[in-house]
């Protein structure tokens, strides 16, 4: 399952960055995201860097690895996310506007077994939808700053 959201912030590219890479406001932005544990020394925005997202769901808590792929700082970063029955490539482009800053973020998700897939497919719009706001939130954020 794929999908891309996009989003334009009116801050230079490097306060958006910046304020992006920091895994201590991650909770500030995503939705019923409740920690961010670091794994990893030093800052997110090294590649290889690794740390456990944990959410609160109606089930509890879900745990979900990060691994950062790629950190371009400015321009580009990518992570794996590992959960339970999940796995996602997730690659955020920052796009320098002078004075704003375009945010392009695609997701590609793959769910086992395939019979929780197929559900995953039915509730792509809202997935979508969840990760847009979070982007809005974050917009909201950067905005007020």
């Amino acid at each position: 399952m794929q999908f891309s959201i996009s989003v334009l912030v009116k801050q230079p590219v490097e306060k958006v960055y910046s304020y992006f890479v920091r895994h201590q406001n991650l909770t500030s932005w995503v939705n019923n995201l409740v920690q961010y544990k670091p794994i990893s020394r030093g800052g997110r925005n090294k590649e290889g860097y690794k740390g456990t997202l944990i959410y609160k769901d109606t089930k509890g808590d879900l745990e979900v690895q990060e691994v950062v792929q790629v950190a371009e700082t400015n321009k580009r970063f990518v992570v794996e996310l590992t959960g339970e029955g999940m796995n996602s490539r997730v690659e955020t482009k920052f796009l320098d506007q002078g004075e704003h800053t375009k945010i392009i973020v695609h997701t590609n998700t793959k769910i086992t077994p395939w019979i929780a897939g197929l559900f995953a497919l039915l509730m792509k719009g809202q997935m979508r939808k969840e990760q847009e706001n979070d982007y809005l939130k974050l917009k909201e954020i950067l905005e007020k700053e």
